[in-house]
């Protein structure tokens, strides 16, 4: 202390206090806690946290799988995979936690995937996990009613938009796109394998079309009783996923 203030306060009553100059730090000290960083004048502290690093896979198969949700149970730290199923939680205090891992590519559907792991993070170190989550085909097939789906396959979830009073009863839709293709090295296609389906429209104008393969073009035709009522050509997305479709048409069946 090399400084004394007196003075008084409102009221009148005599004050006394003391000020610190010219301080310098001679140690610092943890206790009941970490230290993550501290600056003073000029000089500033650092604590080199440990890292969790990992990958999340498909059972039996090892692929990696992107956009997979990574969380740490009890802090804030959320993070995705990314396309070779990496991840990486940074400045991790160490102690012991569980990690989590949620495939969310179908959790719109009602169908997410989570999978945990107990883990011990050291000081001075990262720690490396590896995830597996049953293959998304898995799922798919739940969603399809145990219709076999290939991995990579998507699924189209669909819904007609029509008016308050359409009926929906004895409605379908088929569904019809090339599959895998032989092309020979002068680029010419010598053979194509075709897709098909036909599935039916619930009472609230929905429908599912499962196994389309990955990025490819779909035409699908609305029948009510067979017969022609619309169609339309999409593109499926990049396999493994779900998509929706809301497919809106002038010109609705009458009710019956």
């Amino acid at each position: 202390i090399d400084q004394i203030v007196r003075g008084q306060d409102a009221r009148g009553n005599d004050r006394r206090s003391s000020r610190l100059a010219n301080r310098t730090v001679v140690q610092l000290n943890e206790v009941g806690g970490i230290v993550l960083s501290a600056t003073w004048d000029s000089v500033s502290y650092q604590n080199a946290l440990p890292q969790i690093t990992g990958r999340v896979v498909v059972e039996r198969t090892g692929t990696p799988l992107d956009g997979v949700v990574v969380s740490l149970v009890g802090t804030h730290d959320t993070v995705r995979t990314d396309a070779e199923g990496r991840f990486e939680v940074r400045q991790v205090i160490p102690g012991r936690y569980t990690l989590i891992a949620s495939d969310t590519a179908f959790a719109a559907y009602g169908f997410a995937r989570d999978v945990s792991s107990a883990i011990a993070v050291a000081s001075g170190r990262s720690t490396d996990v590896v995830l597996a989550i049953a293959s998304r085909s898995v799922t798919m097939s739940r969603i399809c009613d145990g219709q076999r789906v290939p991995e990579r396959s998507t699924i189209m979830l669909g819904t007609l938009v029509a008016d308050a009073l359409f009926a929906f009863r004895g409605l379908s839709v088929t569904s019809d796109w090339f599959g895998d293709a032989t092309v020979t090295g002068d680029g010419r296609t010598t053979s194509a394998s075709r897709g098909a389906q036909v599935t039916d429209v619930n009472d609230k104008g929905k429908f599912r079309i499962c196994g389309i393969p990955a990025e490819r073009r779909v035409k699908i035709t609305l029948r009510r009783d067979g017969r022609p009522v619309a169609d339309t050509v999409l593109t499926s997305p990049a396999g493994g996923r779900a998509f929706t479709v809301q497919w809106p048409f002038i010109k609705a069946p009458p009710r019956r």
